[in-house]
């Protein structure tokens, strides 16, 4: 099958990001592949697609079809993905300038850096570029944190730019209790207070450790919201 049929499959699962008493419904949309009856991610793809700036500007006109039909349906906020490579293309900034509904699309930077790409973290180029969509009405979150490229260093570095800090516990809930847990989150998020960053805590199924978190972190869980077609 060819690349651009591929990328025809391409659609959007979402799931909920909560917070008590958030007057609004916000939810972060997860690029899916569709196979038949199955839903998966598609890493291959996905990495073919970032390769080649070609097949990237066939992806962006997809999702970007897909994402004025969806923000059309409704008035909730959503957030999507976008890997430091891509917002390094011109067509990507250019869709996002152009797009209309920026007040309610929250941009996720993720942790992924695909080899062959360049990598300048504290390019004032790419810096000057997320300023010029913040000023436009865009809202930025750092996606992983302390995984792959999304380190401190680099929030330092956007830290005029990124509004919201994103932490998965996934990779640490195997090897601590949930007090444990909880005091862990806490020393990471209290490292970089000063900042004034919103925390969002994603894959905490517990009801008890929630119970130890304080009340403005939001969460994105299964507990709240299992993905779904969007």
């Amino acid at each position: 099958m060819e690349v651009s049929q591929e990328i025809g499959k391409l659609c959007y699962f979402r799931q909920r990001i909560y917070k008590e008493n958030q007057g609004y419904e916000e939810y972060e949309l997860l690029l899916r592949y569709k196979k038949g009856d199955n839903y998966y991610f598609p890493q291959t793809l996905f990495t073919k697609i970032l390769s080649y700036e070609i097949y990237h500007k066939l992806y962006m006109k997809h999702i970007g079809n897909l994402l004025r039909e969806k923000l059309t349906k409704d008035t909730n906020t959503y957030t999507v993905n976008f890997d430091y490579q891509e917002l390094n293309y011109s067509h990507t900034i250019e869709f996002l300038e152009n797009f209309e509904f920026k007040d309610r699309l929250k941009i996720e930077i993720t942790e992924n850096f695909y080899k062959g790409a360049e990598l300048a973290l504290s390019d004032k180029k790419f810096i000057d570029k997320l300023i010029r969509l913040k000023d436009l009405g865009y809202e930025f979150a750092l996606d992983d944190f302390l995984t792959g490229i999304n380190s401190y260093e680099f929030l330092f570095t956007l830290r005029e730019v990124i509004t919201r800090v994103k932490i998965s516990v996934l990779k640490f809930k195997k090897f601590l209790d949930n007090k444990e847990l909880a005091v862990f989150l806490s020393s990471i998020v209290e490292s970089f207070s000063f900042l004034g960053k919103e925390i969002v805590i994603e894959a905490v199924e517990n009801e008890k450790l929630f119970a130890l978190f304080p009340r403005e972190w939001y969460q994105q869980t299964f507990y709240y919201s299992k993905p779904h077609p969007f």
